[in-house]
């Protein structure tokens, strides 16, 4: 079996975000928790939108239940979404944000 390093890496990366995550949205200060909701809807995206991407080139490796079409409104949505948490979120911490 040959080690993969850099999935490691990657493995190790995700382990921390998430924990990073958690603890934003486990705050007792809401600026701490809208910042994690951004990033949790962030991961989110990025996975559903990955599924669509592959989808859309044939290589998904199952057929979803739910129709492509629902599941393209649900990304926009999501994005949509994401964009309202980045604007209210550099309204309330512009000191530390950045989404860039």
């Amino acid at each position: 079996m040959i080690w993969n390093l850099q999935r490691t890496h990657m493995i190790v990366r995700a382990v921390i975000l998430d924990n990073n995550i958690i603890k934003l949205i486990q705050s007792d200060d809401y600026r701490d928790r809208l910042q994690g909701e951004y990033f949790e809807l962030l991961e989110h995206t990025n996975k559903l939108g990955s599924m669509i991407f592959k989808y859309d080139k044939g290589v998904l490796d199952f057929k979803p239940n739910t129709p492509i079409a629902i599941l393209r409104a649900q990304l926009n949505a999501m994005e949509s979404y994401l964009n309202i948490l980045d604007y209210r979120i550099s309204i309330e911490c512009p000191e530390n944000w950045s989404s860039d």
